[in-house]
C-alpha cells in the first residue's frame, strides 16, 4: 500500500523553504510531509503541531537520511488522541537520534477551544518556550469594510 501523501504542509522537490511560527492542526493523515532530491529543502521550527489521527511527520521520504532533506527543531507536538507522537514510523527518540527536533517539546499547547476552531493560546501555554509568537487573530483575514469582506 502506498503511503498517504496529504500533509497540511507537503514539501517536495523544493528548495530553501522555511516554515516558522505556524499552527498545523487536525489534518487527517499527517501534519507535515517532505521528500525530494536532497539539500535542505525545509527548515521547520517554532511551529505547533496538534492532531488526533495520523502522524506528526509523514513517512514520505523517510527512507532517505532525514538531515538530507529537512531540519526540524524547537517545535511543540501534541497528539490529542493520547497516542504516541510518530515521525513516520519513528518514535521521538529515533527522530532525535537522526538529528531532528533535539530541542522540541511534547505537550498540549493549551489552545482555547481547538474542537471549535479557536486556536488562540491560553496564558499558561508552553508554546512561547519553543519560540512560538502567539498570533493576533484580529489582525488576520478580512476586516469589516475591506474589499475582501465585501466580495460575494
Amino acid at each position: 500500500m502506498a503511503a498517504l501523501q496529504d500533509g497540511a504542509l507537503f514539501v517536495h522537490h523544493s528548495r530553501n523553504i522555511t516554515a516558522e511560527n505556524n499552527i498545523f492542526a487536525m489534518n487527517p493523515g499527517t501534519q507535515i510531509d517532505r521528500g525530494g532530491i536532497g539539500g535542505f529543502e525545509l527548515t521547520f521550527q517554532a511551529n505547533l503541531i496538534y492532531y488526533r489521527q495520523g502522524t506528526a511527520v509523514g513517512s514520505y521520504g523517510i527512507h532517505r537520511s532525514a538531515r538530507d532533506i529537512c531540519a526540524f527543531d524547537r517545535n511543540l507536538y501534541w497528539n490529542a488522541s493520547g497516542n504516541p507522537i510518530r515521525f513516520g514510523s519513528q518514535s521521538l527518540s529515533q527522530w532525535q537520534a537522526a538529528g531532528q527536533d533535539r530541542e522540541t517539546l511534547i505537550a498540549d499547547p493549551l489552545f482555547v477551544d481547538p474542537d471549535h476552531g479557536d486556536f488562540r493560546l491560553r496564558p499558561d501555554s508552553p508554546a512561547p518556550r519553543m519560540g512560538f509568537k502567539p498570533w493576533v487573530f484580529s489582525a488576520v483575514g478580512p476586516r469589516p469594510g475591506s474589499e475582501t469582506a465585501k466580495a460575494p
